[in-house]
């Protein structure tokens, strides 16, 4: 006895439902003799399956020590052209250069070149105030937390 969703739905609200009519409706899709829990391993994959997460740990970890070396490598370019006041010297030599630009080029070229100088000064300085690991960050706290401690004990007085 098969019954279709629109009988389903007149039967939701009432308890007329027989057990035979539920046990039909509610059919399983699964696979045929496949049991619960029981997991089949993949075509291609050797090992067992604690080698392969052995493995797959040490792969995320050396991914993960590339994507750290790239980004202190990118801290430390920054800090490198702030400390240096090239970052700087683009800016003002871009604003410089604005007028004749705006001549040569347009006014709109000019401001975009401008703004590409300003921007990226902007991108180093965001850049090197990152903490490059958690010995800059600790630092960072020990001397907020002792110049708290010291306006504190100054207002005692």
């Amino acid at each position: 006895m098969k019954i279709d969703e629109d009988e389903f739905l007149e039967h939701v609200g009432d308890d007329k439902m027989t057990d035979q009519e539920l046990y039909v409706f509610l059919e399983h899709y699964g696979v045929k003799g496949m049991q619960w829990g029981v997991r089949n391993e993949k075509r291609g994959e050797s090992g067992s399956r604690k080698e392969r997460r052995v493995k797959n740990r040490a792969l995320n970890k050396a991914s993960r020590g590339k994507d750290r070396a790239k980004f202190t490598s990118d801290i430390d370019k920054a800090r490198a052209r702030i400390d240096s006041g090239k970052s700087f010297k683009d800016v003002k030599k871009a604003k410089s250069q604005y007028k004749q630009n705006k001549i040569d080029l347009g006014s709109r070229e000019a401001r975009k070149i401008l703004s590409k100088a300003r921007n990226k000064y902007a991108t180093d300085s965001a850049v090197a105030q990152q903490a490059r690991d958690g010995k800059e960050v600790a630092k960072a706290l020990a001397i907020a937390g002792a110049a708290t401690i010291l306006s504190v004990a100054l207002r005692t007085r």
